[in-house]
């Protein structure tokens, strides 16, 4: 199955543990920076909180975690398509921060969920883990000559 359409992702890429790693360490900072923001009201450590903004990066920071738990290729496309959420997140409130700002978000808010959605991505693209199809033709040229 393609991940978002994209059929040459990496698969065993030899830094996989790290990007696993990479996602779960996101995920704790985005649920920490989601709770935080929700029990202290107005700025945390500078950056201006509001309700949509801590709910998203809960949801978010959760998703990450479990996709870092499960560690298999679903956990790489639950990162990949969080990231790409979070990236959309970050456009929409880009484009709507000084006219209808519906999720309530700054610059700062914004620039966090591009980084958590670049970090995201990275980990759900180059999380995958299976046999390659070149790797597999490379030891059994012809699969049909089986007995």
């Amino acid at each position: 199955m393609a991940m978002l359409g994209l059929k040459t992702l990496p698969v065993n890429h030899h830094l996989h543990p790290l990007y696993r790693v990479v996602g779960a360490v996101v995920g704790l900072l985005l649920v920490a920076l989601g709770i935080a923001g929700l029990v202290v009201s107005g700025t945390f450590l500078g950056v201006p909180t509001s309700v949509p903004f801590c709910a998203v990066c809960v949801v978010a920071g959760v998703l990450m975690i479990l996709a870092a738990l499960q560690g298999r290729n679903a956990g790489a496309e639950i990162n990949a398509y969080t990231g790409a959420l979070l990236m959309v997140l970050g456009l929409v409130g880009l484009l709507t921060r000084d006219t209808a700002n519906f999720l309530d978000v700054s610059m700062a808010n914004i620039i966090i969920w591009f980084v958590a959605g670049w970090a995201a991505l990275a980990a759900g693209f180059y999380g995958r883990v299976g046999e390659a199809t070149r790797q597999r033709a490379a030891r059994d040229p012809d699969p049909s000559a089986r007995a």
